[in-house]
């Protein structure tokens, strides 16, 4: 017989995918900026690992250049270009 505990529902930390681990300097990615713009493609001018963070320097296509955190719970803002 198990325990009551052993019913709760055990939520991981979120990770980031598979993929995120091949960002270098050159990739082709696409970042969901918000309904009004939608998808976004650009290429990574530097991305950096801090402690367990990715950082990301985005030139987007429309000439803007922005440096994101890739936030494993936000994941699904992120997908490799060209899709």
């Amino acid at each position: 017989k198990t325990g009551e505990s052993s019913k709760d529902l055990k939520v991981g930390t979120p990770v980031l995918p598979p993929w995120a681990k091949s960002i270098t300097k050159g990739t082709k990615i696409e970042y969901y900026w918000s309904e009004k713009d939608g998808w976004l493609a650009g290429t990574v001018v530097d991305s950096t690992m801090i402690l367990d963070e990715l950082i990301i320097t985005i030139l987007f296509s429309d000439g803007e250049t922005e440096r994101i955190k890739f936030d494993p719970e936000e994941k699904a803002r992120w997908r490799p270009g060209g899709m």
